[in-house]
């Protein structure tokens, strides 16, 4: 009777009682201890403060990204065409990886990492757009000790291996595979339950982090645009995918249809690298309310630019860049091209922030990741 009960809440307690143990102090015994008054940069620190980031994560970060020594994890993108997508996601998967093996996530000083705006960006340093990742200075002496290890990722060198496309198919899949296992969540992340889309969203989402003057001046333009929730967020690549030309702006519509029976969302925003697809969005009035920022510069054709990140890049689609990816992850719901990474990061910026309410719908069906570089 009733011994019979108690014994049957006690022994799955006493049989669990060192796992629990284990996992119990593994999540809150993380050598987190914060290193109070090292900064000496105005806006260290991602998005620390931010709600959206789980806060074991945000104290993992401030923990490695503040302290006074130990080892570095830096990043280096060879190529200076690389989108922004390619570049962000190489980014938050190198912090990834620097969380796990408990280094400081930093860029290779003095070289092409971190593809700044150059015309747009004096100081040349990722400061210009988002705020300080490290308080931390690589030194000359730091990297003759050699106690820093250096990521390289990028699609460029990929093919610069061999013109035979088995051979570079072969060093596609290499790479996409390190890529891949970069993004698995660390073990105490997976005891909380959480999968790996959703981990990359938070890592891409403590890396996106606008500084003060840029955070200022898209806020500005979402409240002028009478920003509520509710909101699609929907991507159409154009440009340099030729790939993704024969899906036109009904198939993505179609998408939104869906999502409006089932949840009653009516207003899109809509981001596109082709003015003519943000023209053509008007005619969708009747059946939904249209939100664009199309900021380009004189041109009536897609421009394969558009989502570039380099030091080539005028502020125009600087603005254009940093605008379109901050309002997508202000969505609840997304449309896009899983083969588009500028479509790919949207989605992980979404859910990320905490944002998402429902999983991305894919055009085409494209569920799968074995397109491209992703």
């Amino acid at each position: 009777g009733r011994w019979r009960r108690w014994l049957i809440l006690i022994v799955p307690f006493i049989i669990l009682a060192p796992e629990f143990y284990l996992f119990y102090d593994e999540i809150l015994n993380l050598d987190l201890d914060v290193i109070h008054g090292y900064s000496d940069r105005e806006e260290l620190g991602f998005c620390f403060n931010s709600d959206w980031i789980h806060p074991e994560i945000r104290r993992k970060l401030k923990e490695l990204q503040t302290r006074k020594d130990g080892e570095f994890l830096l990043m280096q993108l060879h190529g200076e065409s690389q989108g922004i997508g390619v570049q962000m996601t190489s980014y938050y998967a190198t912090l990834s990886q620097a969380i796990k093996e408990d280094k400081t996530f930093a860029f290779v000083p003095g070289s092409s990492s971190w593809n700044y705006a150059h015309a747009e960006c004096p100081s040349k340093d990722w400061d210009c757009y988002f705020r300080s990742i490290t308080s931390r200075t690589i030194s000359q002496q730091m990297l003759e000790e050699s106690i820093v290890q250096a990521v390289t990722l990028g699609r460029s060198n990929l093919y610069r291996l061999g013109k035979d496309l088995d051979q570079q198919q072969t060093m596609q899949n290499i790479q996409l595979k390190r890529h891949r296992e970069m993004l698995q969540p660390p073990l105490w992340v997976k005891k909380l339950r959480y999968d790996a889309r959703w981990w990359e969203g938070q890592m891409a989402a403590s890396l996106f982090c606008l500084n003060s003057e840029w955070h200022n001046i898209i806020s500005s333009i979402q409240r002028k645009l009478g920003w509520t929730s509710g909101i699609i967020g929907m991507q159409i690549r154009r440009g340099d995918r030729k790939d993704l030309h024969k899906y036109q702006l009904a198939d993505y519509m179609e998408l939104a249809l869906k999502i409006k029976n089932r949840n009653g969302a009516y207003r899109v925003y809509l981001s596109s690298d082709d003015p003519e697809i943000l023209e053509q969005s008007q005619e969708w009035k009747h059946h939904f309310e249209i939100l664009t920022y199309p900021v380009y510069p004189p041109s009536s054709k897609a421009n394969a630019e558009t989502y570039q990140w380099n030091r080539n890049v005028s502020k125009p689609y600087v603005k254009r860049v940093l605008t379109d990816l901050h309002l997508l992850s202000e969505c609840n719901y997304f449309i896009g091209a899983q083969r588009s990474t500028f479509a790919w990061l949207a989605s992980r910026l979404m859910i990320g922030k905490g944002n998402e309410r429902e999983c991305p719908l894919w055009i085409g069906g494209d569920t799968s990741n074995d397109y491209g570089f992703w």
